[in-house]
């Protein structure tokens, strides 16, 4: 699946160029000016600017925005988790609005590229009562773009776009009108079917880019749109556009552009089947400086390199490489349920504290007839009685809803959405609690891995609600082969995994059996279109593969690449002979 997250990150970074405030006309001013208006475009000469200036000789204002600068400018160098540090420890000293938002919105990326969610969501709500409680709405409105970068990171893409609208109420630079309509266009990727999109909604953002004078606006839209035309499988404009673009971006210092770019690259290379180009893409990923700062691309940079290797027989570099890409799709899936589990929490709190504000109201006045009823005779006390029964009901009330949620959101942070069956990481949990238990009394476990096959062409020919309509007839279809002993779980798009105690490989082979001829036969007229939906096996089981759920994982999945590389819909066994 392709991934594209960098461009709110990206474009947290770049869109300040364009936004510039009127400072003092002082000298040192005048030199800051200078260094902001380079940031984006030149960091290093934005850097040597800073430096020729004499700290000493800055008032308080100019100190902290000297310091503002100097730390924005570590965010080329992915040092993230410095830049927090230094931004809080400037917050308290801000006194100018204008500075103060600029600030939240580096601490804003910073958090995101640390994937602190929850710290970031706690600011986002800071952020925004701040700006409602502002007479300078028109003046802080363009720094709402961090919030809505942030939005679009954690998948509240549609919050993402009405803080973008909120911000375009209010006259903008071309700089800022493209880094907004950019964001809008990565949001509708994500959420928006690919048919209902079209190349003039693209072209529009890249003329709009152009207009803001800035290269790297420019680019972005570029790959944007390039991504656009991988998914409607006009790969040879695609890699066009691409190719048009490397020397530009490969000159900025955006490590996790470069990255991303590449990702872009392989993913095209894989769908046309230009393994050798594929392997060159690998090659770089793996070898780049700073790869870290962009693990999506490192995960498929290392799931290529097990495809390629297993095509030219070399199994173990196979293996190595696939744990690898395993250990990084683990990392990512959990990064997923975390920002779940994030915006969870922080609708909770809201909705909390709005509770808690209902019942200071309801008791301020309470108070307030008591005091009114204090002179009253005895007869006025009943009313008392009864406004405090009253009171004491709706906190009960309030406990049980309380109680309440915080069980829902327990069991949406464990459950798949869409499917209503466990995600990753509940499965994760219970099968090693499972495998634990089982290794103490030498029971065996088999572990069946299933993937829906050409589930993207599904999607990106019929579209997502076809897609959604697959992955739910799929997983009810399985469970009525099922009994209440199996561990079920969506792994991720259109993965899943079934662990069960007491079966050996051969019997899990002969239950995944009975489920792929149960897909098989299934009649996808009631989706509106006519399409094959049918699934791959991969089994293995704890006599081979020892109790290690990593192990048990690599060698299942392993397995089901197999089944996919024999013609797919079958179920194949996991044998280690396949890696000598």
């Amino acid at each position: 699946m392709l991934k594209f997250k960098f461009i709110p990150v990206l474009l947290i970074i770049a869109f300040s160029a364009a936004v510039c405030c009127p400072w003092a006309t002082l000298a040192d001013d005048s030199l800051l000016d200078q260094a902001e208006a380079l940031r984006n475009a030149d960091p290093s000469q934005a850097k040597r600017i800073l430096e020729s200036i004499d700290i000493a000789s800055l008032n308080s204002a100019q100190a902290n925005r000297y310091e503002y600068l100097d730390i924005y400018l570590m965010a080329f160098s992915g040092d993230f988790k410095t830049m927090l540090k230094r931004y809080q420890a400037l917050v308290p000293g801000i006194e100018s609005d204008i500075l103060r938002f600029k600030v939240y919105s580096g601490m804003m990326l910073s958090y995101q590229a640390a994937s602190n969610w929850v710290d970031g969501l706690s600011l986002a709500s800071i952020i925004i009562e701040e700006f409602e409680r502002s007479d300078s709405k028109a003046t802080l409105a363009p720094y709402l773009f961090a919030l809505a970068g942030f939005y679009a990171a954690v998948d509240e893409h549609q919050l993402s776009n009405d803080y973008l609208d909120l911000a375009l109420q209010y006259p903008q630079t071309d700089g800022f009108k493209c880094s907004a309509s950019l964001q809008k266009a990565h949001n509708q990727l994500k959420t928006v079917a690919i048919e209902q999109l079209s190349k003039n909604d693209f072209e529009r953002v890249i003329e709009l880019c152009k207009s803001s004078k800035t290269a790297l606006y420019v680019t972005l839209a570029e790959m944007t749109y390039a991504k656009y035309l991988l998914a409607i499988s006009e790969t040879n404009l695609a890699l066009q556009i691409l190719n048009e673009n490397e020397a530009e971006l490969m000159n900025t210092g955006y490590i996790q552009g470069k990255l991303s770019f590449l990702q872009i690259k392989g993913d095209i290379y894989e769908t046309v089947g230009e393994l050798s180009s594929l392997q060159k893409i690998v090659e770089r990923i793996l070898t780049f400086e700073g790869r870290e700062q962009y693990r999506t691309a490192l995960e498929s940079a290392y799931r290529w390199q097990s495809q390629l290797a297993a095509e030219r027989g070399d199994f173990q570099l196979a293996y190595e490489a696939f744990l690898n890409y395993e250990e990084l799709r683990q990392e990512q899936l959990d990064t997923a349920v975390l920002k779940q589990k994030a915006v969870q929490q922080s609708r909770f709190e809201s909705m909390e504290k709005q509770a808690r504000i209902e019942l200071l109201d309801k008791e301020n006045q309470l108070l307030k007839t008591e005091a009114e009823l204090s002179a009253e005779r005895i007869e006025n006390s009943i009313l008392a009685f009864v406004l405090l029964s009253g009171l004491f009901t709706g906190l009960m009330i309030w406990s049980y809803r309380s109680r309440r949620l915080r069980k829902r959101f327990e069991r949406l942070a464990n459950i798949d959405g869409l499917t209503q069956i466990y995600n990753r990481t509940a499965f994760i949990e219970r099968a090693q609690h499972l495998l634990e238990k089982s290794h103490k009394r030498f029971i065996p476990v088999v572990l069946i891995f299933f993937d829906l096959d050409k589930f993207k062409h599904i999607n990106d020919s019929f579209g997502h609600q076809a897609g959604d309509w697959a992955l739910k007839k799929a997983v009810n279809t399985v469970q009525t082969v099922l009994d209440d002993n199996v561990l079920f779980a969506r792994m991720g798009g259109e993965e899943f995994a079934l662990l069960k105690v007491g079966l050996t490989q051969q019997e899990g082979a002969m239950f995944a059996e009975k489920m792929r001829a149960a897909l098989e036969n299934l009649n996808t007229l009631e989706s509106g279109h006519s399409f094959s939906l049918t699934a791959s096996f991969g089994v293995s089981d704890t006599t081979l593969a020892g109790y290690k759920l990593d192990t048990l994982i690599a060698s299942a999945d392993l397995a089901l690449y197999q089944a996919k590389k024999r013609g797919r819909n079958q179920v194949f066994q996991y044998n280690k002979g396949a890696l000598n």
